[in-house]
């Protein structure tokens, strides 16, 4: 299977540690190191879309049809909704 790009995003932030997509927001959800998660629209995949919430330094990302799930990166963390 070939696979091809559609879209780019040029991101200069830091490294991103998860991504998922969320079908009840309609966007994409980022983990990163320090500006903890970031929302980026489908639409018009820019940086300058994108909303960063400096809450924790999470880890991992995965989403329901109701629920975000995120983990933090320390051994033994809780998963949090």
């Amino acid at each position: 299977m070939l696979l091809k790009i559609i879209k780019k995003l040029p991101w200069h932030l830091e490294r991103i540690k998860d991504i998922c997509w969320s079908s009840t927001f309609h966007r994409f959800i980022l983990t990163t190191e320090n500006y903890g998660i970031c929302f980026v629209y489908e639409n018009t995949i820019s940086l300058h879309n994108a909303n960063c919430f400096k809450q924790e330094k999470f880890h991992s990302c995965t989403c329901s049809n109701t629920s975000l799930f995120l983990t933090v990166g320390d051994y033994g963390s809780s998963i949090m909704e």
